[in-house]
């Protein structure tokens, strides 16, 4: 997982000048994954090729989707002096939105686990929720 926090920050750091939008957010996890692809090119083992598709699978235009609207409604609750007027964020909730899957890919093992999903937004989240805030 550190790999993914280092790749999520190097991408994201670029981005936080730039708008919070969902078409700045897509370009953004499209560079991750081109990152990530790249990094497990390097390398023998089956783990990197594993995350890259556990990353893809997670934030795909759906899931990206969820992603952006639950940062867009934790920015609504911060006030104007960076303050936030609730704790933060519990991503439970969000992680069982994107895990909601069809009886598909449930049967064929292609579902994600629970646990994994709240390790990588616990990874994700807290940097776009940086973004938002600090977006010009």
């Amino acid at each position: 997982m550190r790999i993914l926090q280092r790749l999520f920050r190097e991408v994201l750091i670029d981005f936080v000048t730039k708008a919070f939008t969902f078409d700045n957010l897509k370009i953004a996890r499209d560079l991750i994954v081109q990152r990530l692809n790249e990094s497990a090119d390097n390398t023998e083992t089956q783990i990197d090729d594993w995350l890259v598709v556990i990353v893809e699978k997670i934030l795909n235009d759906e899931n990206l989707n969820k992603i952006y609207q639950f940062i867009i409604d934790f920015g609504n609750a911060v006030d104007d002096s960076g303050l936030c007027k609730a704790a933060l964020a519990d991503y439970k909730p969000l992680a069982l939105a994107i895990a909601d899957q069809d009886e598909e890919e449930i049967r064929t093992c292609g579902a994600l686990s629970l646990s994994t999903l709240l390790k990588v937004l616990d990874i994700l989240i807290p940097i776009l929720i940086d973004w938002k805030l600090n977006a010009k």
